[in-house]
């Protein structure tokens, strides 16, 4: 997260946040469905380590390609990512919902224009992509992986921001701020002065939808709750400090509140 951020910022922020777990919750809800396989500690483990590890190695590839001023093929690289991962997902949810399947290919293009080409929507979409992912993540492999990958997300967000490749590519962005801007609209969703990762907004649809795919409906919007305290604390270090992770505090508060709510 980048500093500057006002009340306007912030609330948009939330806004963005409540959409996308808003959708992957009622596709939750909605579906009445067991996850196709439950992962072990140790699987999630190994999984979340390899998903880390890939994340890594594609920031490199974008900061080569930034670097090189190839935007082009960087843009090309996130229409057909952007573009195969929400249409997949939205594959499943035909599945899951008895909907036609031509839907999935309609709803995942028209999710894809919309977050490419900036417009009003493109954060509203970003959001929604988002929240259909973390659904699919949750059916497909239950929820002790991706709450396990979304607490490792947490501590490499802290290296990436401060040490790692992450911080090379806000800095090499703002140098070519004119020619870049556009080509990163569709892994940033941006209000104003602020603009987050599609990664951190990703991991806290996902959040919703390990909790209400865990706990009691009401259990698991007080889960919810929790990780709105730590974006809050996040804004506010953001204020004074400029950059910071996104995702530490959000995660770490969600996830003490989840374990303390399991137990009721």
């Amino acid at each position: 997260m980048g500093k500057n951020i006002g009340r306007r910022e912030t609330l948009y922020l939330i806004l963005y946040s409540v959409i996308g777990q808003v959708a992957s919750s009622i596709l939750i809800l909605t579906s009445k469905m067991p996850p196709e396989i439950e992962f072990t500690a140790v699987e999630s483990i190994g999984l979340s380590l390899a998903y880390t590890l890939a994340i890594f190695a594609i920031t490199l590839l974008i900061l080569y390609l930034l670097r090189r001023k190839l935007h082009a093929l960087l843009m090309l690289m996130f229409i057909v990512s952007f573009a195969l991962s929400t249409t997949a997902a939205f594959f499943l949810v035909a599945d899951r919902h008895n909907l036609n399947p031509l839907s999935a290919v309609v709803a995942g293009l028209a999710l894809t224009l919309l977050a490419v080409w900036e417009n009003p929507l493109t954060p509203v979409s970003q959001s929604v992509a988002a929240g259909v992912i973390s659904y699919v993540i949750v059916q497909l492999t239950g929820t002790t992986f991706p709450m396990t990958m979304i607490v490792l997300l947490s501590l490499y967000d802290i290296y990436t921001v401060y040490k790692g490749p992450l911080r090379k590519i806000i800095a090499e962005t703002s140098s070519q701020k004119e020619t870049v801007e556009n080509i990163m609209t569709p892994i940033m969703v941006k209000t104003g002065k602020i603009s987050v990762g599609m990664g951190d907004i990703l991991a806290y649809t996902l959040a919703a939808a390990i909790s209400y795919q865990s706990l009691r409906p009401l259990l698991a919007t007080l889960n919810i709750a929790a990780m709105y305290v730590g974006i809050a604390i996040t804004v506010s270090l953001v204020k004074r400090w400029g950059y910071v992770p996104g995702l530490p505090a959000p995660v770490w508060l969600w996830l003490s509140s989840h374990i303390v709510l399991s137990t009721i």
